[in-house]
């Protein structure tokens, strides 16, 4: 798996990451929690900054566990919110007036505390008059949605492409064959699909060489340009950064350049297949 980032670039510079034409709406999905869906949208959204600072980004928290919040730099004295996400779509305020600047030049859209069943049972049409919204005012919007079928449901039609996080286990890999099937079955029924962008291998279990067959299995069944490398086992989250590509990883790593390379790799290629839809 690291002979895979020999090839990642040291840099990638700011003119191969022009500003998109329409705004982009994207997602990491998963069916299950704990597999860094919500680390890596804050990594993304980070990225994108770091690779072109004219990028206007914001992130949505529909996600009752609000990790992104948290991987974003957001304070418990602005996570104990009394008007969040949940108040905006019900109509009770605008969404200007709950919107949280994060240090790492993100905007983000919080969940407040207590919203399990709220993030749950959001209501679709209210979601799409958002997401427009945030259109007029951001480059890119990340939704980061809690884990499940059910939860990506009122955001059909709205969100363009996702990214599938993987653990390869047998778990995690049957998880994303199943969503891969699930997503093409929806499709076929007529329902406004994302189109996937790519699975994202966020960490793995037990040795390398079964790990290794869990990747051969994934390649033999997707396409190989769907898979993206992630360079660091058990990565959490960006604590801060205080140059302009030094990631402080809360957990230990042999490389956080390793990271680093490996998410504009990543966001690099996502952007790519955006601009080509």
């Amino acid at each position: 798996m690291t002979s895979v980032l020999q090839a990642i670039p040291n840099t990638i510079s700011m003119a191969s990451v022009p500003l998109p034409e329409h705004p982009i709406v994207w997602s990491a999905y998963a069916v299950k929690g704990g597999i860094g869906k919500s680390t890596l949208t804050a990594n993304i959204a980070f990225t994108l900054r770091v690779l072109n600072p004219m990028y206007r980004v914001c992130v949505v928290n529909a996600d009752s566990t609000r990790v992104v919040q948290q991987c974003l730099g957001i304070g418990r004295d602005q996570q104990e919110l009394t008007q969040d996400l949940y108040d905006v779509l019900q109509g009770a305020v605008d969404w200007p007036s709950v919107r949280v600047a994060s240090p790492f030049g993100v905007d983000v859209i919080p969940l407040g505390p207590n919203r399990h069943e709220a993030a749950r049972e959001l209501n679709s049409k209210a979601v799409q008059t958002l997401v427009r919204n945030l259109m007029d005012h951001y480059d890119v919007v990340l939704i980061d949605l809690h884990p499940g079928a059910q939860a990506l449901i009122p955001w059909l039609g709205v969100i363009q492409s996702v990214l599938l996080p993987v653990t390869l286990n047998a778990s995690g890999v049957e998880a994303v064959l199943d969503t891969v099937d699930d997503l093409q079955t929806w499709r076929r029924q007529g329902l406004s699909i994302p189109d996937i962008a790519g699975v994202v291998i966020n960490k793995w279990d037990g040795r390398m060489r079964i790990a290794k067959n869990w990747l051969d299995q994934l390649e033999r069944v997707l396409p190989h340009e769907w898979i993206y490398p992630w360079a660091i086992r058990n990565t959490t989250a960006i604590e801060h950064a205080e140059t302009a590509w030094q990631p402080i990883l809360r957990e230990s790593s042999a490389s956080a350049q390793e990271v680093g390379r490996a998410l504009q790799l990543i966001t690099q290629r996502w952007l790519t297949y955006a601009f080509a839809r």
